[in-house]
């Protein structure tokens, strides 16, 4: 889904935590360095596509085809707040 980074900060120490509530359960993707503590399934919608010729997440100012695509250095979905 998001590459094992934190969708927000890409930092790489990301961790799924895991409640019950009323029977299911539901599972929370932590992130220590930036705070974020979201439900999957709230992630899921939060996290917008990267077009090849949108411009590369990592601040370049390249397209993303030209910059990170080969890398594989992002996930094919950006976190939007």
């Amino acid at each position: 889904m998001f590459g094992g980074r934190c969708p927000r900060c890409g930092d790489e120490d990301i961790e799924i935590e895991e409640e019950n509530h009323f029977g299911g359960v539901i599972e929370y993707v932590v992130c220590y360095e930036c705070g974020l503590n979201i439900s999957v399934e709230d992630l899921r919608e939060k996290l917008v596509k990267i077009g090849r010729n949108d411009p590369c997440p990592c601040g370049s100012g390249k397209k993303y085809k030209k910059c990170c695509l080969k890398k594989n250095y992002h996930s094919k979905r950006v976190y939007s707040e």
